[in-house]
């Protein structure tokens, strides 16, 4: 999955990571504290070798299902470092990629 994430991200392959974000996200139960569910993404996300470092963004973004945002600091191949942003819907009974 490595090489998956760390290719999609690079490439902003929206698809391939709403595929790859999806199916970690399928397996956070969504009834746990939510600051905990959020932390425990960015350290998912930590562990890819691609990401340098992320920022959870305070607060929700006040839309319906709101989202929550985390700043991916990714490294690419040449060590250029580049924002990207990872949206995750907070619906009532799951977390979901939303790659607008």
């Amino acid at each position: 999955m490595e090489k998956q994430f760390c290719a999609a991200i690079l490439k902003n392959d929206k698809a391939a990571l709403k595929i790859i974000l999806d199916k970690k996200f399928d397996t956070i139960d969504i009834k746990d504290n939510q600051m905990e569910n959020f932390e425990s993404i960015k350290n998912w996300l930590e562990e890819f070798n691609c990401v340098s470092s992320v920022e959870i963004v305070p607060g929700m973004i006040r839309t319906k299902p709101p989202i929550k945002v985390f700043d991916v600091y990714v490294k690419s191949p040449d060590d250029v470092i580049k924002v990207v942003q990872i949206k995750l819907q907070v619906l009532p009974d799951k977390l979901s990629y939303n790659p607008k």
